[in-house]
């Protein structure tokens, strides 16, 4: 699915020395005792990972657009092998999720002639089984996917449904729990709501829709206002270590050439807020940088994708590709790494120990242009998928 729900340009950005970003001015210092909860790291993953790379049982999985499989790599040596493949031509995938023994795979179709699909697939892939379909919305509408999550030995599936355009009613968020093979489904939760970006947990949720976060009980009548943003953009929301985090930026062009970048202003910052919306926190991101998109969580780091100026054999041009870790203690720059190649977008999950970074183009889910497994410090322990050939992209 593309990067942003919305917003169909990447802003620019360039960014500066180590000992400017170490000069940011925190508006608030919050001290982290302990790390995320596995729920929390759950949750953020299908998040703002954006169901491009999942991991189970200590093995990394990507999507190859290019050759329609799935693969799974062993972050040890490296070695990939296909788990599954798509044969038929007229469907493809929109997203990969973990589960505790498994890898859940988001199948649509091109022609919308049938519901999203829901498969199971065994870590070896000998087993792939579809387990569940969305369904029509009673209004002769349709229902999407958004995302499944497993928790406890139950999937969580989360389903978007959208109404025919003609009665004008509101879209509504359903929330499904079921065994791993489709089994015992019950609806727990169905509230109106058009959800941007969504974390879903097994007994709560939250979404951001517009300039709002919001946080919603399943047993509650109605969703909780968290936090409202004067900014343009809200990245998807991302609990992590008893908060819930995301990323502000502005979208204002000022030039045709270099982007949007907002010369003389703050052009993005990490918030945070308690669950309860109370105890506000932020830091801003340095003014000579454009954040693109929050992309983790981990290791008391927020890694972001920028895009910066790049000049390569003479010829100037931008890069997408920058992945630059930002403490959540005091905002310093941490890390930042540079993946082939200049035109991919970098989207990751925590794996527990390192990040799985899949380089996706803007129209595809997956590694199409390269997977790697990225150490927190931002060293590149290995390459799954490199850069395809020309013209094979």
């Amino acid at each position: 699915m593309p990067p942003r729900r919305g917003r169909g340009r990447l802003v620019a950005c360039v960014l500066g020395a180590v000992a400017v970003v170490g000069a940011l001015a925190l508006l608030v210092v919050h001290v982290f005792m302990g790390g995320p909860t596995s729920r929390e790291v759950s949750m953020t993953n299908a998040s703002i990972g954006y169901g491009c790379t999942a991991t189970v049982s200590g093995i990394d999985y990507y999507w190859d657009p290019a050759d329609r499989r799935l693969m799974r790599a062993d972050p040890d040596d490296g070695q990939s092998a296909e788990v599954m493949r798509l044969d038929d031509d007229g469907e493809y995938v929109r997203r990969i999720d973990a589960g505790s023994d498994d890898v859940f795979v988001l199948v649509s179709r091109y022609d919308g002639s049938e519901p999203d699909e829901l498969r199971r697939v065994s870590a070896d892939g000998s087993d792939v089984t579809g387990i569940y379909r969305a369904e029509e919305d009673p209004s002769g509408g349709y229902g999407m996917i958004r995302q499944a999550n497993e928790f406890d030995g139950m999937l969580f599936v989360a389903v978007e449904m959208r109404p025919n355009d003609a009665t004008g009613s509101p879209a509504r968020l359903e929330v499904w729990r079921m065994k791993p093979d489709g089994g015992e489904r019950e609806l727990l939760a169905s509230v109106e709501c058009d959800p941007d970006g969504l974390a879903m947990g097994p007994d709560s949720l939250y979404y951001t829709d517009g300039q709002q976060v919001f946080a919603y009980e399943y047993d509650d009548a109605a969703p909780r206002l968290l936090y409202a943003s004067a900014w343009d953009y809200l990245s998807p929301p991302a609990p992590h270590r008893g908060r819930v985090y995301f990323m502000e930026s502005y979208d204002k062009p000022i030039d045709g050439v270099t982007g949007y970048r907002v010369t003389g202003k703050l052009v993005g910052r990490i918030t945070s807020v308690a669950p309860d919306g109370s105890d506000i926190q932020s830091f801003d991101i340095p003014q000579d940088s454009e954040p693109l998109e929050l992309i983790a969580l981990a290791d008391g780091t927020a890694y972001l994708q920028m895009r910066t100026a790049a000049s390569e054999g003479g010829t100037d041009g931008v890069s997408y590709g920058v992945i630059a870790g930002f403490s959540l203690s005091d905002g310093s720059l941490a890390s930042s790494v540079e993946l082939p190649p200049a035109f991919g977008n970098p989207r990751a999950t925590d794996a527990g120990g390192h990040l799985v970074v899949a380089m996706m183009s803007n129209d595809s889910v997956g590694a199409a242009y390269g997977a790697y497994a990225l150490g927190y410090d931002g060293t590149v322990l290995r390459t799954y998928e490199g850069l395809p050939a020309d013209g094979e992209a």
